[in-house]
């Protein structure tokens, strides 16, 4: 690992070059100083990556589940400098932009999401449903999940995580979990003012009053101030949502969102969409999200097998839900072969926009989904996955043949 770390120092330019680092699940995410220093070639046929998106200084590395272990890597080599332009360095290492801390808020919490779904989907299959212990743990899971939510988030921002997490049982307990909205606000006002009191009060008295105090006045806030208008304005935008579902053009948007969906994957905005498939989880009852998104995951795969038969393992990780041997080690080798998944997807995704279709749940992010798809839209979903097969089968052959 030493060597390779070394490596990917020279190739985007020496450390000095790095202006900041972080990561998701997946990818490593570098902001780099001056992208003329940077080597594309090299870059591209970097040993751990599976495959790398360039947008002028930002750059992104797909690197798989050895991601954290490369990031702590090559953070030690960073830090290991001691000048004024280090601090500096460590400062912009613990940025991150508002689009940012939406998107990767909920990548410590996606061991959750996926048990819960797999969870839902275990309470559906007729020998095991009415296991006691089985939907005990679903209960549980759905009902407390602003606990470790509050605990990532704190985590995120480098605050005392037990804030958090206290902050969320408390909401628990006033059951105001319905509203994520809510929620996101609440957390934001507590690290908020638990920053300002940190500041203000001083030693020994800050370890006794500070988690209380900020605990208390955010609560305050929240379920005083917040709560009766936030109540309104998250009950005012799932009318226009359901507005939108039932409108004659809302296939069209469905599509529309079918080829936008791997391009957010490609810039690593995806993770956004949990917040909004979570949101209308709780307070909807469900999400016409979640299929198009499953939708999009089969594309990648069936364009990759109608490029080649080889690809079958990069198909099949992406039938359940795991896309990026396919998306980045087939499809974004050229345009054509990219642009082939995205109008699979926008097919499949009209098709789940004509019936209005809606899953109780998220987990798996591909055939398993039709487990947590409604048994009143299982026929639409079927179609729409078959028809998503065929056509990125046959788009990902026709592909292939252009790009001879």
């Amino acid at each position: 690992m030493e060597n390779q770390i070394n490596d990917l120092l020279k190739i985007l330019g020496d450390k000095n070059n790095i202006k900041s680092l972080n990561h998701c699940m997946t990818r490593l995410r570098i902001e780099v100083k001056d992208p003329r220093l940077v080597n594309d070639k090299q870059l591209n046929s970097f040993t751990l990556a599976k495959g790398v998106v360039v947008n002028g200084k930002n750059i992104q590395i797909i690197v798989g589940v050895k991601v954290k272990t490369v990031f702590i890597e090559l953070s030690n080599r960073l830090n290991n400098e001691n000048s004024d332009e280090q601090k500096s360095k460590e400062d912009n290492l613990k940025k991150r932009s508002k689009m940012t801390f939406f998107s990767e808020m909920f990548l410590p919490m996606i061991p959750w999401i996926l048990l819960t779904g797999m969870l839902l989907i275990a309470s559906k299959i007729y020998y095991i449903k009415d296991i006691f212990y089985l939907n005990l743990l679903k209960g549980i899971l759905i009902k407390y999940f602003p606990v470790p939510l509050g605990y990532s988030l704190f985590k995120y921002k480098n605050r005392n995580p037990l804030i958090g997490l206290m902050f969320g049982i408390i909401m628990v307990t006033l059951n105001k979990t319905e509203n994520l909205i809510l929620l996101i606000a609440g957390f934001l006002i507590l690290m908020k003012i638990e920053e300002l009191l940190d500041k203000m009060i001083k030693d020994p008295f800050k370890i006794l009053l500070v988690p209380g105090l900020s605990l208390l006045l955010s609560v305050g806030i929240v379920d005083i101030l917040l709560y009766p208008i936030l109540d309104i304005f998250l009950k005012e935008i799932l009318k226009f949502i359901d507005y939108i579902f039932i409108w004659k053009y809302y296939p069209i948007l469905a599509f529309l969102f079918g080829i936008s969906y791997a391009v957010l994957v490609k810039k690593g905005l995806h993770h956004i969409l949990l917040f909004v498939d979570l949101q209308l989880i709780l307070a909807a009852g469900g999400t016409f999200l979640w299929p198009m998104i499953v939708i999009s995951n089969i594309a990648q795969g069936s364009v990759a097998l109608g490029i080649s038969f080889k690809e079958f393992h990069a198909a099949l990780l992406a039938y359940i839900g795991i896309t990026e041997p396919a998306m980045y080690e087939v499809n974004l080798k050229s345009k054509n072969k990219f642009h082939a998944t995205l109008i699979s997807s926008g097919i499949g995704c009209f098709i789940t926009g004509i019936y209005k279709i809606k899953s109780m749940g998220i987990g798996p992010g591909g055939l398993p989904a039709l487990f947590v798809v409604d048994r009143s839209f299982l026929r639409g979903f079927l179609l729409a996955i078959l028809v998503t097969i065929l056509t990125g089968f046959l788009l990902g052959f026709i592909s292939k043949r252009s790009s001879r």
